[in-house]
């Protein structure tokens, strides 16, 4: 009997041994996993750190993309009104040279039809008078047609970036 006490006493020891071994097996494995856990709390809080210098960084650009568009919007519409301007003095342009046209028509019509030299020179004047009018009015027509270029080719980017905008 005493053997069999000796046999379980060895064997209670044994298993006694191998449970204090693998307790100490596993207080390192929670030792290593509760350093691994600060470890990745640490990094978890230099992300949310990071994360919000981003969006931070993120709301100025968006502020300054916001003024951009704002202050892009206010030059589209001051030079959609200057070219309905424009298109509205070349249009009075228009009208007047047309007006100016048939005056100096009229005064031509006019000097081929009276023979004396004073009536003719009378209408020399007049006739010199409208076709500088005339000169003048078709200068300021080019300017108004190249202002309005101008303006075009100033508009064409800003509506093909404000388009992308959309999309």
């Amino acid at each position: 009997m005493t053997q069999q006490l000796e046999e379980k006493e060895r064997q209670l020891k044994m298993w006694k041994q191998e449970f204090q071994e693998r307790k100490a097996e596993l207080m390192r494995e929670k030792d290593e996993l509760t350093k691994q856990i600060k470890q990745l709390e640490e990094k978890e809080k230099q992300l949310k750190m990071e994360l919000g210098k981003k969006n931070k960084e993120l709301e100025k650009e968006k502020g300054k993309n916001e003024q951009l568009h704002t202050a892009q919007n206010k030059v589209k519409d001051e030079l959609e009104k200057q070219k309905q301007d424009l298109l509205q003095q070349l249009k009075e342009a228009q009208t007047e040279r047309e007006k100016n046209k048939k005056d100096l028509q009229s005064v031509e019509n006019k000097m081929t039809q009276k023979q004396t030299s004073d009536k003719k020179e009378s209408f020399f004047g007049k006739k010199e008078e409208l076709l500088q009018t005339q000169w003048k009015l078709d200068k300021k027509k080019k300017k108004y047609e190249r202002q309005l270029l101008n303006i075009e080719k100033v508009l064409e980017p800003i509506e093909i970036q404000m388009a992308r905008e959309i999309k």
